[in-house]
Formats: C-alpha cells, sequence, structure tokens
C-alpha cells in the first residue's frame, strides 16, 4: 500500500546543521566588466635596466617630381635603410617615488573567472512555509498484519511534529545561475610587496622623429629630385628589473554585466532535522 499526499505544508524546518563537503563553482563567466576611476600608486626602490641597446637607422628616400606640357607625375622612391645597434651597460635608476595614475574607465568583454572548490559548514538554518506536492510514501509501499484495506480516504490530518536524524546527498546539481548585474563600489586594495618584479618580453621603445629638411640634388623646374632623409631610435630593454617594489589600488566602482555561475554541490549533509505542524489537506492510500 502507498500514501499519495497531493498537498504537504510545514510551518516550519529547522536543521542544527547543514555540511558542504565540496562547492565547486565556475568557471564564472562575465559578460563585460566594466572599471570606473581607478588610482594607482606604486613606489619602487630601484629600477634597473638591463641587455639595454640602442638602434640609429636612416630611412633614405628620393622625391621626383617631372612637369612638362605633355606629361606630368611625381613619386617615391626609397634608396637605403642603414642601421647600427650599439650595446649599452645596465643602467640604474633613482629610486621611483610616488607614482600615480588614474584610469577614467575601463571595459572588458567576455572574461572567465575560475573559482576553488570551497567548503561549508552552516549551523542553525531554519526554512520556513515548506510545501510539498504529489508525495508518495514509502516508495515500495507497506502492509499492516491481519488488516486488509482496498482503500483509505483521509482529509484535515495534522501531524504535530516529526524528526529526521540525517540526510545526506552525494550530489546536487541545477542549472547555472544568471546574475544580470553585480555591482561594487569603493574597492580598496590593501598595499602589497614584492621584492623583485620583472618583464616576460623586451620593451621596445621607438622614438618617433621627424624628416629633416629636404635636399634638393636636381632642381631644374621641370624636374625636381630631393633627397630626403628620416632619422629612427629604437631602445630595446631586455629586462626590466623594479627592486621593493610597493602597490596600492583604489576603485571607485566596478559593475559586472551577465554574470554566469555553473555551481556542483557534493556531499551535501543535513543532520537534525526538525519539522513542526505538517498539514495534510487530504491523502488517499490504494
Amino acid at each position: 500500500m502507498q500514501v499519495r499526499i497531493p498537498t504537504l505544508t510545514a510551518s516550519q524546518a529547522n536543521l542544527q546543521h547543514i555540511d558542504v563537503g565540496s562547492l565547486n563553482v565556475g568557471p564564472l563567466a562575465v559578460g563585460s566588466l566594466t572599471i570606473v576611476n581607478t588610482d594607482f600608486a606604486m613606489n619602487a626602490a630601484q629600477a634597473i635596466l638591463r641587455d639595454l641597446s640602442v638602434t640609429i637607422g636612416l630611412d633614405i628616400q628620393a622625391k621626383w617630381s617631372i612637369d612638362l606640357e605633355v606629361y606630368s607625375d611625381s613619386g617615391t622612391e626609397n634608396i637605403a635603410n642603414p642601421e647600427v645597434t650599439v650595446p649599452l651597460p645596465d643602467l640604474t635608476l633613482a629610486p621611483l617615488n610616488n607614482i600615480k595614475i588614474n584610469i577614467p574607465s575601463l571595459t572588458a568583454q567576455n572574461l572567465t573567472v575560475k573559482a576553488n572548490p570551497i567548503v561549508l559548514g552552516v549551523n542553525n538554518a531554519a526554512a520556513s512555509g515548506v510545501r510539498a506536492t504529489n508525495t508518495t510514501l514509502p516508495t515500495a509501499g507497506f502492509t499492516i498484519a491481519d488488516l486488509t484495506l482496498n482503500s483509505l480516504d483521509g482529509s484535515a490530518v495534522t501531524v504535530p511534529a516529526a524528526n529526521i536524524a540525517s540526510a545526506n546527498v552525494d550530489h546536487l546539481h541545477a542549472d547555472p545561475i544568471t546574475l544580470g548585474q553585480v555591482g561594487l563600489t569603493d574597492l580598496k586594495l590593501p598595499t602589497g610587496q614584492a621584492p623583485v618584479v620583472t618583464n616576460t618580453a623586451p620593451l621596445v621603445m621607438p622614438l618617433a622623429l621627424g624628416a629633416l629638411p629636404s635636399i634638393p640634388i636636381i632642381p631644374l623646374g621641370f624636374l625636381d629630385v630631393d633627397i630626403v632623409i628620416t632619422p629612427r631610435v629604437i631602445t630595446t630593454v631586455g629586462h626590466l628589473e623594479l627592486r621593493t617594489l610597493t602597490m596600492s589600488a583604489t576603485v571607485g566602482q566596478m559593475t559586472l554585466q551577465n554574470v554566469t555561475v555553473p555551481f556542483d554541490v557534493l556531499n551535501l549533509t543535513l543532520s537534525q532535522i526538525g519539522i513542526d505542524t505538517i498539514a495534510i489537506p487530504t491523502f488517499t492510500a490504494s
């Protein structure tokens, strides 16, 4: 025999303790991240430029023009691009103090962030207005010795209380949680320190220089040829070391749009569950 309860209502359920062995969150997908009014400050006791070199080059071009009664044309021809690289000794700069940078607004699209599993323990949890529909109990049915019932109907049944010693859930999975927008304000990152910070790729710093005054070599009026020389200077720093670095940052506002949080709950334990005043409007047994 099985008892079928269309609606079951519990006024309150008390959970003495909830243990979550492992709550796996992520990876978190963020549609867009907007950071507004970021102040960044940095101090360094020493800045060392290693594997330093300077490349000096010349771009030599010839500009020509022909102006005849029946024909006219002009153009530019590359003649040569000589260059020379001069290695320099390591350069140590004086302490870099009070370097401040303000970023009014910064937006990044389609971010993915991984989160480590979380172990949770919750004490003295309570749930009110607990309802269940279409409950069948027990699943395997039951029999009563020396009593035969073909069917049984009941109504307005009230159970004062019920206790469950514990309940275990090996795995709880649901659809990812989607958060439309998450806003954070006045985010302050405490001062951080690092003994040595170095770049992972060479720093290439070209110096933009304008062309030198053109040199006329054929000024005939109907045929003009000028030589134009443009110098190039490129500084390359193989390794930049910042020693005894201190940093701090303040973010005025951070907004995360379209955050998706997939999750899995493993090894969920509910202990000492107390349910008060269970109301069963009607039930049938067959």
